[in-house]
């Protein structure tokens, strides 16, 4: 079992939530949520991930990736607390991929990607791989669960590759070779050289 601060357990105080009334439970978590912005964000995410149809959730997502990129780009990046709008956001979409919504998810975690990309030199790479990992495997799992036709998704991934500049989606990335198959590779290899990629 988990202990919190004091030494007090997790199942006790999932116990002792359980007796308090709904408008005190929401009292407290709006209370929380106003004294830090990323429990701010993710409640938001979370709610809208939840209830929100398709358009409204990547419409949020994306102001959040916006919201996030602009706080490294401000801060010129070095913080490790500058992350903290892109992990809520990470955190939130494995929610969206739940509700099995996987177009959501890849549009969302492309989006994601290419941000990252944009403020890369800024932040070290380290802090941020964590990130790109966990939008990369958003982006797999929510393209195996879709199953777009192979020699769109090779394209597309060809055009990925073009817009970022630090190998997220080269080779074809791994992962995506035996969901795209010979016919996405060769749309992938194709897009790419049209492109000058690398490849």
């Amino acid at each position: 079992m988990t202990a919190l601060s004091g030494g007090i357990e997790v199942e006790d105080i999932r116990q002792q939530l359980q007796k308090q009334s709904k408008k005190w439970l929401v009292d407290r978590l709006v209370e929380l949520s106003m004294l830090d912005s990323a429990n701010a964000d993710q409640l938001v995410l979370s709610l809208v991930a939840e209830d929100a149809d398709e358009q409204t959730i990547v419409a949020t997502f994306r102001r959040q990736v916006d919201k996030a990129a602009a706080e490294i780009e401000s801060h010129g990046g070095n913080s490790e607390v500058l992350t903290a709008a892109f992990d809520s956001a990470a955190d939130a979409l494995t929610i969206v991929l739940s509700k099995d919504l996987p177009n959501a998810v890849i549009k969302i975690s492309e989006y994601a990607l290419v941000k990252l990309d944009s403020v890369f030199e800024l932040q070290d790479e380290c802090e941020l791989e964590h990130l790109l990992n966990a939008f990369r495997h958003l982006h797999l799992e929510a393209c195996y669960r879709l199953k777009p036709e192979p020699r769109t998704l090779g394209a597309r991934l060809a055009e990925l590759s073009a817009q970022t500049e630090w190998g997220f989606f080269d080779g074809p990335p791994d992962g995506y070779v035996e969901l795209i198959g010979q016919a996405g590779l060769s749309a992938f290899l194709a897009m790419s050289r049209a492109n000058g990629n690398r490849c």
